[in-house]
């Protein structure tokens, strides 16, 4: 399986999270993929743009979900995203971090998530890491 697949089974991943946890008020859902229409993208946040975006669901004032395979983790890339998402996150009360990951990483991204939270001093940011996806 390639790496755009299992990328786009995490993202998918993501919006089932969003559509059970949130049914009764499921928000605006915007998703960053290529067969999506134009307006309808998660905006950026910094210089990246997620790879989900959810206003005003449930309770929550937005949640970031960002999807990322074993290869794509500990890339400094990948750490400056989930910094920016965390500090967007600050910014808006009753906010969420969603991040979906292949089972067998999802200790390091726990790790890595609590890590920039620290750094950053995000800690009081609601994280989720999804696990139970294969990888």
């Amino acid at each position: 399986m390639g790496e755009s697949r299992a990328h786009a089974r995490l993202v998918d991943a993501i919006v089932s999270w969003v559509r059970e946890t949130c049914d009764q008020d499921p928000g605006v859902v915007l998703i960053d993929s290529g067969n999506v229409v134009a307006g309808t993208r998660p905006p950026a946040i910094g210089s990246y743009i997620p790879d989900v975006y959810v206003s005003r669901a449930n309770g929550y004032a937005v949640i970031v979900g960002e999807a990322k395979t074993a290869r794509d983790l500990e890339r400094p890339h990948s750490q400056a995203q989930l910094a920016a998402y965390l500090g967007w996150c600050a910014r808006h009360e009753n906010s969420l971090l969603l991040v979906a990951v292949p089972w067998y990483v999802t200790r390091a991204a726990r790790n890595m998530i609590g890590y920039l939270q620290r750094t950053t001093q995000t800690h009081r940011v609601q994280t989720i890491v999804l696990d139970q996806i294969a990888g």
